[in-house]
């Protein structure tokens, strides 16, 4: 992913599953803030990924945030899949 900065609207976080997620009923990221608070945008599905672009408001935090996809899957999975993280950085002046 490319570098995210503080505030940034418009970011495509982009997340893989590794497997088809064509199926899911229900797909959320799921993210834990630098400050320990959790949250979670309802995604896309698209092939094996989520994706979610960010709005206003959504990345308030510098520092290191965890994300997860959480997905439905009829009769096959519901939970989460592995943990990855973005580093949002501080903007230049």
């Amino acid at each position: 992913m490319k570098k995210v900065y503080v505030n940034t609207i418009g970011v495509k976080i982009v997340l893989d599953a590794g497997s088809d997620l064509s199926t899911a009923t229900l797909a959320k990221i799921k993210f834990q803030c630098p400050d320990k608070t959790t949250g979670e945008w309802v995604g896309t599905v698209e092939g094996s990924t989520v994706w979610y672009i960010t709005r206003s408001g959504d990345l308030s935090l510098i520092g290191r945030w965890k994300l997860q996809i959480y997905v439905v899957l009829p009769d096959l999975y519901t939970g989460p899949g592995e943990t990855t993280y973005i580093d949002v950085l501080a903007a230049f002046g």
